[in-house]
């Protein structure tokens, strides 16, 4: 484990800590997902209170809650971003499909992410796979293996950019 990795490492007493604020926002999450799958009605709550109390006990043992650092200003900093990059990469997918030629060169690559922790290197992973044009096959420790449409693209750049706007959502500033 490098320096990097140890002064941000998730501290081990803390992988199993419910935090106050950190259990009301993912009971909230929960309450706000029910919500729109109900579609806003009423009638259903009696089974959503069961639902949503056990979805949350659920998701603390599945994902226990770690005392990560989430900076506001990085999220707030990475949202635009990531709707800008979703309009390009959607761009760049309808260009090869309806291009005479469809450049494609489709593959999988490595990227080698500098990310700390789990829940950094799962969120890059799902943003990945949320951008047109890419998914993540798998994430091993620091390894990520990524589907792309065309491996010849320098994709690097991109993924390092990435990765500094994920890190700062954690509070990781190194990257």
């Amino acid at each position: 484990m490098s320096d990097s990795d140890k002064k941000y490492a998730e501290p081990a007493e803390a992988t199993h800590r419910i935090t106050p604020f950190g259990a009301l926002l993912r009971i909230a999450s929960f309450i706000v997902a029910w919500w729109a799958f109900t579609e806003g009605s009423w009638k259903e709550w009696g089974l959503g209170v069961v639902v949503i109390i056990a979805a949350s006990l659920a998701s603390f043992h599945i994902l226990p809650l770690r005392s990560w650092r989430w900076s506001l200003w990085g999220l707030t900093l990475f949202v635009p971003y990531f709707l800008w990059q979703s309009l390009l990469g959607s761009l760049d997918v309808a260009w090869r499909a309806l291009h005479p030629k469809m450049p494609l060169k489709p593959g999988l690559q490595d990227f080698h992410t500098r990310l700390p922790g789990h829940l950094p290197r799962v969120f890059l992973a799902w943003t990945i796979s949320l951008l047109p044009g890419t998914a993540s096959v798998n994430l091993e420790d620091d390894q990520l293996i990524i589907h792309s449409l065309n491996v010849d693209d320098n994709f690097v750049p991109t993924m390092k950019d990435l990765e500094r706007r994920i890190g700062r959502i954690f509070g990781v500033t190194n990257l």
